[in-house]
């Protein structure tokens, strides 16, 4: 049993149900590198403790009901939202939720296929994969997304220059194409390629910039 699947043993209940998900704090319309305008969604937990998170200072942190709100209401929200070009899911953890985030993403990709959906975890790809193949939840969030960062956040390696990244340890991981495209373009500094998966049709790609 890897760290992801302990802690989600250790979440109350209402962190496992599908139908809700719960909310820190949104931001309806922000601008994000290369995707222009999107919708920010913060979920509420995390049981990781990232040197200098700036969700410690807004309480995004704890294990506690902040929100909870309706997954499909705001999955129709985000997707008939015309100015907006996806939705940016940060935490808190969002894995911690997955089986909301899940039917999130599959209803947000239903009704408008054209929208992004970016998740930041603290969680490694490799846990990630490893349940997901147990888990048709979370097989079916990896299979909706178009871009996953993975790993915890660390100070000491501050990326700034990285359109997605806040830490040079943390991998970018492209289910879409298009996407992928757009950060090669940007990143034309690019050194190289560090691992390809096959993730069953998909190619998913690990950069190093």
């Amino acid at each position: 049993m890897n760290k992801l699947e302990k802690d989600l043993k250790n979440l109350p209940s209402y962190f496992r149900q599908k139908s809700k998900i719960n909310i820190s704090k949104i931001l309806p319309k922000f601008e994000y590198p290369l995707l222009g305008k999107v919708f920010g969604l913060w979920v509420q937990g995390c049981l990781k403790h990232c040197s200098e998170c700036v969700s410690h200072k807004e309480d995004i942190n704890s294990i506690k009901i902040k929100l909870l709100f309706d997954t499909q209401k705001l999955a129709q929200i985000v997707s008939n939202l015309a100015e907006i070009n996806g939705i940016v899911i940060y935490g808190g953890e969002p894995l911690l939720q997955y089986k909301s985030l899940s039917l999130l993403a599959k209803e947000i990709k239903r009704i408008n296929p054209g929208k992004f959906i970016v998740i930041y975890t603290g969680y490694m790809w490799e846990e990630i994969n490893n349940l997901s193949k147990r888990d048709k939840a979370l097989e079916d969030l990896i299979q909706n997304i178009d871009l996953l960062i993975d790993g915890e956040y660390n100070p000491v390696l501050y990326s700034p220059d990285d359109p997605f990244r806040g830490s040079a340890n943390q991998r970018l991981i492209f289910f879409n194409e298009k996407l992928q495209i757009l950060y090669i373009t940007q990143k034309r500094k690019l050194k190289r390629i560090k691992n390809v998966y096959i993730y069953k049709n998909m190619k998913i790609y690990q950069f190093i910039p």
